[in-house]
């Protein structure tokens, strides 16, 4: 059995046994029956001989005092400790305050009960005629033994130290509807291994949020954090469908035009090498399907991203979109409708366009994409089907130099600018069949 003295704002509690108070509260109510009949009976009477007992109550007493005073110092030995460290440090004291007050006090109370007891005792005349003997000095230390018990796990409490904080230990605080994981919550902060985890086997079958409690232990002392963890749908991305084998290839380009004169112009024109996106491998890790995305540059180098889909989108950890659609703008109210293009405006007949929307890819950061919403052409997979550059404000600065130079030179050199690159699509398959076909 445990109590709580209070729950932090971040849903962390911490708890001590209450078994221990239990015995000393036991231990209190037994040194008040042995004070009242040690205090009742006349002195002289003892089985054991006044000086007997008198040595025994006083060697007794002179151990509890000497104990009761072993919380107070291990309590500023933690206060010390905690502010050499940190002051703000959640230290076992702090935490555990009222219960180390109630537990040194049960010692406490035992001491003072058995010392007035004694103390009317001593002050009584001697026997009288029929007066039996009671041994309430046994009782007395069976009192004190269960005091002690309350002592020492106060003292334990004081020398616990700074007391850690608790998280998930998963990548992303996310689990798969249907599925089961198994979390062993990561205990952070000093002397986090001296802690021992417990285990929790979640499993939702419905999406929405669901709220679990992390517990980490030891003797006598425990530390919870109640936590919400998202419970979502493996549902595929139709923009980045994420299934083994599936890739995605680009390549990147841009051009640069100079004018000397107005007869010579000069365009240099530059593509890189191909980049590739690969899924290669797919898990189920703590109730989470997931998949290694592979993103391969020039040169060789190879980044692994772990990917899963949620609700429709594909993510990597801790919560990123792999491809975002961008929703249009709708035009503000009272606004003139767009217009219809006429005949004469219409574009000449030739091949549709391919379905695509706006969006953005994770792998062109700061770019605005357009992504095919079905395949076409060497793209036999939806995707980002080309992604374009956006202008900065360097961009603006280096305009207005190469503008600064014509006037400067009177037209002679016209020093051109790159136009924004652009990444386009090469190609997409997949060497199995797609998750888009469960």
């Amino acid at each position: 059995m445990e109590y709580a003295w209070g729950t932090h704002a971040d849903g962390t509690a911490y708890t001590a046994a209450l078994w221990p108070l239990a015995l000393g509260v036991t231990g209190v109510l037994v040194s008040i029956v042995a004070g009242i009949l040690l205090a009742g009976r006349p002195r002289g009477r003892e089985r054991f001989g006044t000086g007997t007992l008198a040595i025994c109550i006083f060697a007794t007493l002179l151990g509890m005092v000497v104990a009761a005073g072993i919380p107070p110092l291990a309590a500023m030995e933690g206060m010390a400790r905690a502010w050499q460290e940190e002051i703000f440090t959640r230290t076992s004291f702090w935490e555990l305050f009222p219960h180390v007050v109630v537990g040194g006090s049960a010692g406490l109370l035992t001491v003072v009960i058995t010392g007035i007891s004694l103390a009317v005792h001593l002050s009584r005349p001697g026997p009288r005629a029929g007066t039996r003997a009671v041994p309430a000095h046994l009782l007395w230390m069976l009192g004190a033994i269960l005091a002690a018990l309350s002592w020492g796990e106060a003292v334990w409490l004081c020398h616990v130290g700074p007391m850690p904080g608790l998280d998930t230990g998963l990548a992303s605080a996310r689990i798969h509807a249907g599925r089961q994981a198994t979390i062993v919550p990561r205990v952070v902060g000093t002397g986090a291994g001296s802690w021992t985890p417990r285990p929790l086997i979640v499993k939702a079958e419905d999406a929405g949020e669901m709220e679990i409690t992390l517990e980490a232990t030891r003797p006598l002392v425990k530390v919870a954090r109640t936590v919400t963890v998202e419970v979502g749908q493996d549902t595929p991305d139709p923009l980045f469908p994420l299934a083994v084998g599936n890739w995605w290839s680009y390549r990147y380009s841009h051009s640069r035009t100079d004018r000397l004169l107005i007869f010579f112009e000069s365009t240099h024109e530059y593509e890189s090498e191909i980049h590739m996106a690969r899924v290669t491998g797919e898990a189920v890790v703590q109730g989470l399907t997931t998949y290694t995305l592979e993103w391969t540059a020039a040169g060789g180098h190879v980044a692994s991203f772990e990917a899963y889909d949620w609700n429709g989108v594909a993510h990597v950890h801790p919560g990123w979109p792999i491809v975002e659609r961008i929703e249009p703008v709708l035009p503000a109210p009272g606004s003139d409708p767009p217009k219809t293009p006429t005949d004469a405006q219409a574009p000449p007949l030739g091949p549709p366009e391919p379905a695509a929307t706006p969006c953005t890819f994770m792998m062109f950061e700061g770019q605005t994409c357009s992504c095919l919403l079905e395949p076409a052409g060497n793209a036999k997979l939806p995707g980002p089907m080309r992604c374009v550059e956006q202008r900065g404000t360097m961009d603006d600065l280096l305009t207005i130099g190469s503008l600064m130079v014509g006037i400067m030179t009177a037209g002679i050199l016209v020093p051109g600018l790159e136009s924004g690159g652009v990444w386009e699509m090469v190609g997409s398959g997949t060497s199995r069949s797609s998750k888009t076909g469960r």
